[in-house]
């Protein structure tokens, strides 16, 4: 997984991917009004990557975009 944090984000190509302790808490805020949200509780995605341009989020496990 940290090898996924230097890549750039296959979505958008910009941003490189956050851990929750990289989000600000503005960021933070947002990650828990995304749809994916209402599946999973907050600490199960805290140990998801996300990328702060377009808000693409990596599972732990498996590829999931928001």
């Amino acid at each position: 997984m940290n090898d996924l944090k230097q890549e750039s984000c296959p979505r958008c190509g910009n941003q490189k991917l956050k851990s929750w302790d990289e989000l600000t808490d503005d960021e933070k805020i947002l990650v828990v009004k995304l749809p994916l949200s209402a599946d999973y509780k907050i600490e199960e995605r805290r140990r998801n990557l996300w990328c702060a341009r377009c808000w693409h989020e990596f599972d732990s496990y498996a590829e999931t975009t928001t």
